[in-house]
């Protein structure tokens, strides 16, 4: 009979020798061993990744007699990895390798990730805990306990970092969420202990304003015997369930906040003991965000890009998380994601020669950031081995709906006005827009059907602008920039409309150097039509004073290059393409003459007016290291992890020019530009597409307010129009004077003598009545 967790456990053996070349015995045994770097912090997080890796290996009754480490080697390293975990600890009496104890109160980091760090060890506590010393278990009881009533007495305290809303869009979800499964770990292990019973009402706490929502004021649904309403101290995500984290919509960190909930309800479990109710508190309402952002593959899309390696970090954990719910559940919908996830993960692994799960990916942080590489590597351990005991610990899973009716059955709309965010999800079409976006404050995606792995996750849709004395934010992390030299947000509006959305929004570019001067105005609309195929957008850059331009460009389409997309992603237009998978001889920018490209005969990208053509920019280095060169080149982020090549639409290069760029006076219009996107066009249609798309555009600029006219591949034509400006404006419609229905009656606008009356800051779609 077939062992379910078998797949995870091929991938655990496989890992094993990479484990085992890269862990070390300390030369005093009673500090036991470490794998990686056995520092405090992510060491400390890599260290308790690869207890709950070995430790699920090490209880095993089995063992595969092809495997180069032996059981014995396995719970030999699981041991002495233990027994450094918690003689490092505060309570142990030791220290990491870089002279600190991790735990509470130790370091900024150690407020409040140590109780990550329990769930991730005692995930597999079970299957080692008889090859454990009775000693190092006490050390370990001592920790926790130690853990537990340092947060039971703090509480929701913001020097905690758990307070929920301690900071303009700054989510305590996650650490929220992996307190409360410390604590009622620390009361389920030790149930004789004299604070176990406050340990449980504080994991309750901790929960109740984990995935909590600004309605949990005023709801009166009693949960673990109190009201919702005297739970709530503040809302971690918003009114739609959206979460934000480091000041931006962050799908991984939904998981962070779901996967210690799954381990904490089997710890119940075990112990025949009822859970939690909170414990499951808004977490269906939370995975059900997280399905409608999985596109094809199984994939998560970013839609307000991502801080962390792609297919790394928070994505990873999404696949236990599936493999619980689908078991405790009996959930088709999560099957079908821990069986897409679980190829993936093998899929990356199977590109490693040396077993490990991200060395090809991140071989450059191995060398220069091993801290950050291992602490990625065990990540996949960790995820194979927590997905194996939900395998082994609960029911059997359901068979697994197909990829289509997953995807059919979690489209739809997702919307948060309060934060600029709206996604339209199709079988055809996956289409985002972010007014607050990672890095670059905006960021829009369409991802046709089978590409969820052709873009990299930020930066795409924004394009670039480069003022001499300006800063250019691509390509750097929010770490880097302060909120004075990043585009500033002035408005924007989001109208849900069915199969699609329509948005638009401001951002004034500052100065360089914090002197808050505003440089220019960037004006963006996005139009994502009812047929489920194709997305218009817009774009209008204008200067507030006279300056040079440097660079720019529109759309800065990120094409990912790495293992999933061998062995080739083309691009092509006319008369012409490139291998983007190809090596290339050195950076350079490619010139394509050309009104259209086409990726992976998957989207077509149509130019519609003031581009010129497109610049394809290439790099050289093609796999594991930075995608940006920086002043200090050793320094590696991980969001550089994947390479890509970035794609303009009307790019412009004025470097080279006397003066330093092209001087452009006060009031000038640097962009212009329109652009369409249409999904499941290969490049032979697109040929034929883009001349039809040319011919029935409308054409129509009048001062800061833009229209045209789409032909939908519903065979419906549209009618799209925005005005950027303040004051009511209009826009001639000539011979395109036909009769119009908008598509949503929250879009005010009006027709009078041929032309299209438009208020200010406000945008209508419309569809063209047929004649009876």
């Amino acid at each position: 009979m077939a062992v379910a967790s078998e797949p995870y456990r091929q991938m655990l053996f496989r890992w094993l020798p990479f484990a085992r070349e890269h862990f070390t015995r300390c030369d005093d045994e009673a500090r036991g061993g470490f794998f990686g770097t056995g520092h405090n912090c992510l060491g400390t997080m890599t260290q308790a990744g690869f207890v709950c890796a070995t430790g699920y290996l090490a209880g095993l009754n089995d063992w595969p007699t092809d495997c180069p480490v032996s059981q014995d080697e396995t719970r030999d390293m699981l041991r002495l990895a233990f027994r450094f975990l918690f003689r490092t600890h505060a309570t142990g009496g030791g220290t990491t390798n870089n002279g600190q104890p991790w735990g509470f109160g130790t370091s900024d980091y150690d407020v409040w990730h140590p109780p990550l760090y329990f769930e991730q060890a005692l995930a597999a506590l079970p299957s080692y805990r008889p090859l454990l010393d009775k000693g190092d278990l006490q050390l370990m009881e001592a920790a926790l306990a130690f853990e537990a009533d340092h947060h039971e007495r703090t509480g929701l305290d913001p020097d905690a970092h758990s307070l929920p809303s301690r900071g303009e869009r700054e989510t305590t979800a996650e650490s929220n969420s992996w307190t409360a499964a410390m604590l009622a770990r620390a009361a389920v292990l030790m149930p004789g202990h004299a604070h176990a019973a406050r340990w449980l009402q504080a994991a309750s706490l901790f929960w109740m304003n984990a995935l909590s929502v600004p309605q949990d004021e005023w709801d009166p649904m009693v949960v673990d015997g109190r009201p919702r309403s005297s739970w709530f101290a503040g809302a971690n995500l918003g009114p739609h369930y959206t979460l934000e984290h480091h000041g931006f919509f962050h799908p991984g960190y939904y998981v962070w906040a779901l996967w210690p909930a799954c381990t904490s309800l089997l710890e119940f479990r075990r112990a025949g003991r009822p859970p939690l109710q909170a414990a499951l508190h808004h977490f269906r309402e939370a995975f059900d965000v997280l399905k409608k952002l999985v596109v094809w593959n199984g994939r998560l899309a970013f839609p307000a890009g991502s801080d962390w390696p792609q297919y790394i970090s928070g994505q990873s954990y999404l696949l236990p998380v599936c493999e619980y719910v689908a078991r405790a559940n009996g959930d088709a919908e999560a099957a079908f994601l821990a069986q897409s996830l679980r190829a993936n993960l093998a899929t990356e692994q199977a590109g490693n020669p040396d077993g490990s799960f991200v060395s090809r990916r991140l071989g450059a942080f191995l060398r220069a950031q091993p801290i950050a590489f291992f602490r990625d590597d065990v990540d996949g351990a960790c995820v194979s081995a927590s997905a194996a005991i939900f395998c082994d610990s609960l029911p059997e899973s359901p068979a697994p709906v197909g990829e289509a009716e997953f995807i059919k059955r979690t489209s739809g709309p997702l919307l948060e006005p309060a934060v600029g965010l709206v996604v339209a999800k199709s079988p055809t079409r996956f289409a985002s827009v972010s007014f607050n976006a990672n890095v670059s404050k905006f960021q829009s995606l369409v991802i046709p059907p089978d590409g969820g792995h052709l873009f990299r996750h930020s930066c795409n849709g924004h394009g670039r602008l480069i003022l001499a004395g300006t800063l250019s934010v691509f390509g750097h992390t929010h770490q880097d920039l302060t909120k004075e030299r990043r585009p500033i947000p002035a408005w924007n509006r989001l109208w849900r409309i069915d199969n699609g959305f329509v948005s638009a929004g401001q951002f004034v570019r500052q100065q360089f150097l914090n002197t808050n001067v505003p440089a220019a105005d960037q004006y963006l609309a996005v139009f994502a039509l009812p047929d489920n195929r194709t997305v218009v957008q817009i774009e209008l850059v204008q200067l507030r004073g006279l300056s040079r331009v440097l660079e720019s460009g529109s759309g800065g389409w990120m094409l990912a290059t790495d293992i999933f997309t061998q062995p080739a992603t083309m691009l092509r237009w006319a008369g012409g393409e490139a291998d983007l998978a190809a090596p290339v001889p050195a950076d350079h920018q490619l010139p394509i003459h050309s009104n259209w490209v086409n990726l992976a005969d998957k989207l077509a990208i149509v130019g519609l007016w003031g581009g010129g053509g497109f610049m394809l920019h290439q790099l050289k280095r093609r796999t594991a290291g930075r995608v940006w060169t920086r002043p200090r080149p050793e320094v590696l982020w991980p969001e550089e992890s994947l390479t890509a090549d970035e794609l303009f639409f009307g790019y412009e290069n004025h470097r080279n020019e006397p003066g330093g760029g092209h001087l452009v006076p006060q009031g000038g219009m640097i962009r212009d530009v329109a652009f369409v996107q249409v999904t499941q066009v290969d490049a032979a249609a697109t040929d034929t597409l883009a001349p039809t798309l040319l011919q029935t555009q409308l054409r129509a600029r009048e001062g800061q307010i833009r229209g045209a006219v789409i032909a939908g591949r519903d065979g419906q034509e549209y009618l799209l129009a925005v005005n950027f400006g303040e004051r009511e404006n209009a826009l001639p419609l000539g011979s395109r004077q036909v009769q119009w229905r908008p598509v949503s009656d929250a879009m005010p606008a009006r027709f009078e003598r041929q032309r299209l009356v438009l208020p200010g800051r406000t945008c209508l779609l419309a569809a063209q009545v047929q004649p009876k």
